[in-house]
């Protein structure tokens, strides 16, 4: 399992539904813990970003992570809601809330979500296009056809038929653009991780000339690279 870099939470009466993913978005875990064994797990487990959606609840138990290392981030209900992709439930919750923190967090600092209303409609259109298309799709692909090849044939084309799909509209939108939405925002931090993972989904980049060069445009940012190796080094950052 990879390291764990941020963890989302949904906090019900009885229990805590955990969701944790590492930096590049992939999911590691999902739990259902008990109040007191969730108090024992936040305090044994490595540092790192615990998010929540805030309710009074959230905020004792934000006190208790702050007070154990973690790292804290109490988002309001209505980021979260546009998240839930399915059926709602506590782990579908917990999910939304670790996709809504980057939202969330464009908009409390001011940058790469455009304040103009028709600008800032169209990242948050392709935003949810992460969230519910290439994300979950490249996800299965990930399980299916990297990590189980053979086990489940119809599963493992029908997923990477929609990866190709989703490429495919990737790479004729960005057609006269150097990014997403003209401009870096949250859209491109949100699409890229996965994109970076081509090799997972047997796409070579050379079939998609416009994906590769916004690719290799975003991979050529500092930021990116540091942020790549967060919390820790994987592997090496695919060129593209």
């Amino acid at each position: 399992m990879k390291e764990i870099s941020i963890i989302g939470i949904d906090l019900a009466k009885n229990v805590c539904q955990l969701h944790g993913a590492a930096a590049d978005g992939s999911v590691q875990f999902r739990k259902t813990l008990s109040r007191p064994q969730f108090h024992r797990f936040v305090a044994e487990h490595p540092q790192c970003l615990v998010v929540m959606e805030a309710c009074g609840g959230a905020h004792h138990w934000a006190r208790e992570l702050l007070r154990v290392g973690h790292a804290v981030k109490l988002i309001a209900p209505h980021y979260v809601k546009p998240f839930i992709k399915r059926q709602k439930t506590d782990a579908a919750d917990a999910e939304a809330i670790v996709e809504a923190a980057l939202l969330y967090l464009a908009e409390k600092n001011g940058r790469f979500l455009p304040k103009e209303p028709q600008a800032k409609a169209e990242v948050t259109q392709w935003l949810m296009w992460q969230t519910g298309g290439l994300g979950p799709m490249a996800g299965q692909t990930h399980h299916f056809v990297k990590n189980n090849p053979g086990t489940a044939p119809y599963a493992e084309d029908r997923f990477n038929t929609e990866v190709v799909r989703l490429y495919r509209v990737l790479n004729q939108w960005l057609v006269g653009r150097e990014f997403i939405c003209d401009v870096y925002s949250i859209a491109d931090m949100a699409c890229w991780p996965w994109v970076s993972r081509h090799v997972w989904h047997q796409i070579d980049l050379a079939d998609y000339p416009q994906v590769r060069a916004w690719y290799r445009r975003i991979l050529s940012r500092d930021a990116v690279q540091r942020g790549y190796h967060v919390p820790v080094f994987a592997n090496e950052i695919p060129a593209g």
